[in-house]
């Protein structure tokens, strides 16, 4: 908490949190760099990545999404309390395991503002009960974006299901060239 007072924190901007999924970090793969200094440059909003690394065994990940849901919780309401700062001003945008961190998330805050699901895990979450994975419920705009579904983990790490307000399924959710 610390890092958030001693930082360069704008209580009048809208503050993005990303969220990456299984097998991944913010220092892997870079995309969740990239995707911050493209926001920064359309936008003068607050944006908090968090690092989940190392990660653990697919299932065990899952399980862990509640356990980071509670601990970024604690983060939002830091920020609310230290700063005066509303929910709807938070955006999370969350990859597979961080869409459904998302979720619960949205659970624990009302009106948290927005949530955007990359391509939310599939496998050990699609076809449940609502309370499990990111619904429409979990904030007043869910918008999520399908790109590699599947049933088990070695065929998709998405789901099938639609569950925002809006969901995209560019190419139908085909990887083109992709085995």
């Amino acid at each position: 908490m610390e890092k958030i007072l001693n930082s360069p924190f704008n209580s009048s901007a809208c503050t993005k949190i990303i969220i990456h999924g299984w097998v991944d970090s913010i220092s892997l793969t870079g995309w969740t760099q990239e995707l911050k200094e493209n926001f920064l440059d359309l936008y003068d909003d607050n944006i908090i990545l968090l690092d989940l690394f190392p990660y653990p065994s697919y299932s065990q990940f899952a399980t862990n999404t509640r356990v980071l849901a509670a601990q970024i919780t604690q983060l939002i309401r830091f920020i609310e309390k230290a700063y005066g700062y509303p929910p709807e001003k938070f955006y999370l945008l969350g990859h597979s395991f961080g869409a459904h961190t998302a979720g619960y998330i949205g659970e624990r805050i009302p009106n948290i503002g927005r949530i955007t699901g990359m391509d939310p895990a599939g496998p050990l979450f699609q076809y449940t009960d609502k309370v499990v994975k990111l619904e429409s419920t979990d904030a007043p705009f869910v918008d999520n974006i399908h790109t590699n579904p599947g049933f088990t983990i070695f065929d998709g790490l998405g789901t099938f299901e639609d569950t925002g307000h809006v969901d995209f399924w560019p190419d139908n959710a085909l990887s083109r060239g992709c085995p």
